[in-house]
């Protein structure tokens, strides 16, 4: 049993509706390729070792459901992944401003986080991410650190459902982070919406 979908130096390719099931490592991992379409996939059960049990909170180095790398003018579109250890999705940020090419995706289950921002292929100085739903992520849904360099970070249209966390934002050093149109539902979101000490930036 090894990774699943392994995409390498390569351009123009589509992958459509497929399921990929229970392999190790990752689900879809590309690198150095080019021209990459990813719809409409469900990608389950991609845990970090072949041994079993595995511990939930666990796993070396970076493994999940969809991650591509050092490649470029990628879609990602429309998928499903659901029970991997670490992370459901790895997808850039963009320019603030720019339209969101990678959208309609869906983590839940996931014993890390739903999707981790990766940086953009170019620095700037405002970054955005969007359009992305989770739910049953024992970190968070969503996250989108400093690191990724931008003084500015948004994220908007996000949707999390019972997670341990729904959005871990942070900003650069001196920076700061913006939240609009996202929900968030829970016992926990509920109780924090009546607290007049958090401020309100979700819908």
């Amino acid at each position: 049993m090894g990774k699943g979908v392994v995409i390498n130096n390569s351009k123009g390719v589509e992958l459509d509706g497929n399921v990929i099931h229970d392999f190790i490592t990752w689900g879809i991992h590309a690198d150095k390729s080019q021209e990459l379409f990813i719809n409409n996939n469900v990608i389950n059960g991609i845990k970090p070792d072949n041994n079993w049990p595995l511990e939930y909170m666990k796993w070396d180095g970076l493994n999940g459901g969809l991650y591509l790398g050092d490649s470029t003018d990628f879609f990602v579109t429309n998928n499903i992944v659901a029970s991997t250890w670490h992370a459901g999705f790895m997808l850039p940020a963009y320019r603030c401003g720019d339209t969101q090419v990678h959208f309609g995706n869906v983590a839940h289950s996931i014993s890390g986080y739903g999707v981790i921002v990766q940086k953009a292929e170019k620095p700037y100085d405002c970054l955005e991410f969007s359009d992305f739903k989770g739910y049953k992520t024992r970190i968070a849904v969503v996250h989108m650190g400093g690191g990724l360099g931008a003084h500015t970070n948004k994220v908007h249209h996000i949707v999390a459902i019972d997670a341990s966390t729904g959005l871990m934002a942070f900003s650069s050093d001196g920076g700061h982070v913006e939240v609009s149109d996202s929900s968030f539902y829970g016992e926990m979101y509920e109780e924090m919406h009546n607290n007049l000490d958090f401020p309100i930036y979700y819908t």
